[in-house]
């Protein structure tokens, strides 16, 4: 089975961070769009970085 791609919108923000954690644990791979890139380096180290 594929793995799941989901994006995110707002997920720099306190409720999208919290959920982009949750989904990264369960291993889905994650999308997250915001509005202002450098604000949301906290969102990097959750896991590898692809395009």
């Amino acid at each position: 089975m594929a793995q799941q791609l989901v994006t995110i919108f707002g997920g720099a923000g306190f409720v999208g961070t919290t959920l982009v954690e949750h989904l990264a644990r369960t291993g889905v791979r994650i999308r997250v769009a915001v509005r202002r890139p450098n604000s949301a380096m906290h969102v990097k180290p959750l896991g590898d970085v692809g395009q």
